[in-house]
C-alpha cells in the first residue's frame, strides 16, 4: 500500500477523481459492443450498491428510533445515540478524505456497512461495554457513508 501523506485533506478525493477521468479516456477506444458490456456491469452494481443499502438502512433506522426504549436501563439507548452523532461530528472533518484515498471508494462503502452491522449485532447484548465502542464505530461509518 502506498504511503500518502496528505497536506490537503481533500487532496485525496481530487486525486480519485482524477483517476475516475483517466478511466473514462479509456473506454474512448472501446467498441460499442464493449461499452454497452461496461454499462450494464456499472448499471448492476448500483443496483445491488442501492439494494444493499436499502436494507442497511431499513434496519438501521427502526433500530435507532427504538433504542431509547429498548435500552432505557440507565440512559444507554440515548447515550448511545448521543455518541454516534458526537463521533460523527468530530469524524467528519477529517476521516472521509483520507480513507477514500487510501482505501478507495468500494472499500470505504464495505468498512461503512459493516459498521452498521457491527452497531445491529451489538443490539443484541445491550451493554455499556458493546454499544458505545460501537456507537463510536458507526458515529465515524457515518461520515463517509
Amino acid at each position: 500500500m502506498a504511503d500518502y501523506t496528505i497536506a490537503d485533506p481533500l487532496e485525496a478525493t481530487r486525486t480519485s477523481t482524477k483517476n475516475l477521468m483517466l478511466e473514462d479516456e479509456e473506454t474512448l477506444n472501446m467498441s460499442p459492443e464493449e461499452k454497452k458490456k461496461e454499462k450494464r456491469k456499472i448499471t448492476k452494481n448500483v443496483y445491488i450498491i442501492s439494494f444493499g443499502f436499502l436494507f442497511l438502512f431499513t434496519a438501521f433506522q427502526s433500530l435507532q428510533n427504538l433504542q431509547s426504549s429498548l435500552n432505557k436501563d440507565k440512559g444507554l439507548g440515548l447515550a448511545s445515540l448521543s455518541v454516534i452523532y458526537g463521533a460523527l461530528i468530530l469524524s467528519c472533518i477529517f476521516v472521509p478524505p483520507i480513507m477514500i484515498g487510501r482505501l478507495g471508494c468500494k472499500w470505504t462503502l464495505v468498512i461503512s456497512m459493516m459498521g452498521y452491522v457491527l452497531y445491529t449485532v451489538s443490539n443484541y447484548y445491550a451493554r455499556w461495554g458493546t454499544l458505545i465502542p460501537a456507537s463510536i464505530i458507526i458515529g465515524e461509518s457515518f461520515a463517509y457513508s
